[in-house]
């Protein structure tokens, strides 16, 4: 009895009528922290930690190796269908919110990112590549994120879509008819600097470089560093097998 008392009080993350299935995931190498919630259907690796008040919903698919930082929220609750897919490795910070996502193996997503949108899209990021503190991703018009990209805290924005014609037209909250929708797309081996804000329809190219507090509303070309509100062409970048020199 006493053994059971101890079971019990130690299965904090789930309601009693799934404690079985808790019970399972920790003999299988998964730590799972208190008040910790997460749906039916959801697939978990091994050796996985999940922090503190944390919950995850319906259906989601969790790598090997994969760490989840406390009050965080992956999925968009219980009642929908697959929505996230984290890929091995993945770190997630605490106080994030990540929803419709495909994040590849050992990336990186720092505390306080914040997944967005008004309508059903996805935002899929490659491998070994990082998305700085307090950012907010719009998955609205879709984002695609290659490998190797470095989007640096603080508060990058990454907007897929922009509500200025809503605004100036008068219309309702409610009323998404003037929202302009454009997908953006950040290639392999890019660095975004602090504080940027990257607009809608944007292609950033494969090893360039946008300058902290950085306005992005047209296309970078690749080997090249932007900086400015709006972005425009600070130097070329030429990388060769032994140096990175800017021009």
């Amino acid at each position: 009895m006493i053994l059971i008392n101890k079971i019990i009080r130690r299965i904090s993350c789930f309601a009693i009528s799934n404690w079985k299935r808790c019970l399972m995931l920790r003999l299988g190498g998964v730590k799972i922290g208190k008040d910790t919630h997460i749906a039916w259907g959801t697939r978990i690796g091994a050796q996985v930690i999940i922090g503190n008040f944390v919950k995850i919903g319906k259906n989601c698919i969790i790598g090997n190796n994969v760490e989840i930082g406390d009050y965080t929220q992956i999925g968009k609750g219980t009642s929908v269908g697959t929505n996230v897919v984290l890929g091995k490795s993945v770190r997630i910070g605490r106080n994030t919110n990540i929803a419709n996502c495909v994040i590849g193996n050992y990336s990186f997503i720092e505390s306080g990112v914040f997944f967005t949108g008004f309508q059903e899209g996805t935002i899929k990021i490659g491998e070994n590549s990082y998305i700085g503190l307090y950012s907010v991703l719009d998955w609205s018009g879709n984002i695609e994120i290659g490998n190797y990209v470095h989007i640096a805290g603080p508060s990058v924005g990454v907007w897929t879509h922009t509500s200025a014609y809503q605004a100036l037209s008068g219309n309702k909250l409610s009323d998404h008819r003037k929202k302009q929708v454009a997908k953006i797309k950040i290639e392999d081996c890019v660095y975004i600097g602090g504080n940027s804000t990257i607009y809608p329809g944007v292609t950033i190219k494969n090893h360039s470089v946008v300058l902290p507090n950085t306005a992005v509303n047209k296309d970078v070309s690749e080997y090249l560093m932007v900086g400015g509100c709006p972005a425009s062409p600070k130097r070329k970048i030429k990388i060769t097998d032994k140096d990175i020199k800017f021009l």
